[in-house]
């Protein structure tokens, strides 16, 4: 199940239904590459989990992501039940293993995603006794009913431990390499959307220390998604009411900045489509520039200039700017 970001029809449709969508939609802006500017475990087993090595981020500048492993091991089938094979594929990913790390991070993100489509379940078969009820609800239990039957087997039987281990794995994967990995990180899908974030306050630690390189980097692999989740970041009170607020976590570590998020918006702006909605975003973005310094907005749009040449030669359309995957246990995370 894809989580999307869509302007303003998923959110609309996500109030009418009523239902908890949090996981698969957020509102879509974002930035980029920031310039050189600016728990206690309960069990054994969560014991070992939670005593892993940290590894550091991938940077900015550095070349073809980490694979030490994968070359020489071929990874367990797919749908493999995760309980026999979450050990394997964590003991691959902690010697970076890029594929096996992926891999982790997706079959949890799918067990993560058919527990939501649980409760998800629940909630709507409650509205569907109220009086305001849509009609649709049927049909949206039995997609909720289809991923948790897609699911069934790789997640039976495991532990809370091992399902708690899903945004480890998520920047695990990310600092391999996984620009799908990456973008749900630092989306309002990632970090926030864990329940156990109350149980692990060193995840806070990890996003503050990681967040920034992951999206840098991303961005210099030609991810408009990453573009878009920087240039919401970076939005500051004047600008609100163009873009919308900033969302998630991001916004923290990067602060809020007028001029960077122009940077962002402006580099996005270079990829859209020469159409209706391409030329009013285009617009749009002109009137942000309008609210700098003449000697702001012309370094902006220096620098978003040459960010499209030098990172987005071969992706050069932006189809990220009305909506991309954020948390995607499909997605290969290229926007």
């Amino acid at each position: 199940m894809r989580r999307y970001l869509w302007i303003t029809t998923i959110v609309i449709a996500a109030l009418a239904a009523g239902w908890w969508l949090g996981r698969d939609t957020a509102p879509a802006r974002g930035s980029m590459v920031a310039e050189s500017a600016n728990a206690d475990a309960k069990n054994s087993e969560a014991d070992a989990l939670s005593n892993a090595p940290k590894y550091p981020a991938v940077h900015a500048q550095s070349g073809t992501p980490t694979n030490q492993a994968s070359a020489s091991k071929s990874l367990p089938p797919p749908g493999a039940p995760l309980k026999q094979t979450f050990d394997e594929l964590k003991a691959r990913a902690d010697a970076g293993d890029a594929e096996a790390a992926s891999r982790l991070y997706r079959d949890l993100e799918r067990c993560d995603e058919a527990s939501s489509s649980a409760n998800n379940i629940a909630a709507l078969t409650q509205m569907a006794e109220s009086e305001n009820a849509i009609s649709d609800i049927p049909g949206l239990i039995a997609h909720q009913e289809e991923i948790m039957r897609r699911h069934a087997l790789l997640c039976e039987g495991l532990s809370a431990a091992q399902t708690e281990w899903r945004m480890s794995a998520m920047l695990r994967a990310a600092q391999l390499g996984d620009l799908g990995a990456s973008n749900c990180y630092v989306s309002p899908g990632g970090l926030i959307d864990s329940p156990e974030i109350v149980n692990h306050p060193e995840w806070l630690i990890d996003f503050r220390n990681n967040a920034l390189d992951l999206a840098n980097s991303a961005v210099e692999y030609g991810d408009w998604g990453m573009v878009m989740q920087l240039a919401n970041a970076y939005t500051d009170g004047s600008q609100v009411s163009m873009f919308g607020a900033p969302t998630g976590l991001l916004w923290q570590v990067t602060g809020q900045n007028g001029a960077m998020s122009y940077r962002y918006f402006k580099l996005a702006s270079l990829g859209v489509p020469d159409d209706v909605n391409g030329r009013a975003y285009i617009e749009t973005v002109a009137d942000l520039g309008r609210k700098l310094s003449d000697g702001d907005r012309a370094s902006a749009d220096r620098w978003a200039r040459n960010a499209y040449r030098d990172y987005f030669a071969q992706n050069p359309n932006n189809s990220a700017y009305q909506r991309f995957a954020l948390c995607s246990s499909d997605s290969d995370g290229v926007n």
